[in-house]
């Protein structure tokens, strides 16, 4: 909050990248990756934060991958694929 205060500006922003979930979702822990998401989410709304989570596209093909993946997704606000 403080670093928010600080920043000012019309269009000044607090950008964080997250990579706890990324990492949880490597080690197989879907359901951890998608809380943590969450949480990001809150503070990115409470705060005003712009959160960057990066994702290898392949980690999410096969078995379970999509719908985790959709999972994912329905957390944010936005997503950006590349």
């Amino acid at each position: 909050m403080k670093t928010a205060q600080s920043v000012g500006g019309d269009t000044s922003r607090v950008t964080a990248c997250g990579e706890c979930a990324p990492t949880l979702w490597q080690q197989g822990n879907a359901e951890a990756a998608i809380r943590v998401e969450r949480l990001w989410d809150e503070i990115g709304k409470a705060y005003g934060v712009q959160i960057f989570c990066g994702y290898l596209l392949a980690s999410f093909q096969g078995g379970i991958g999509s719908f985790v993946f959709e999972r994912i997704c329905k957390v944010h606000s936005a997503v950006l694929s590349r």
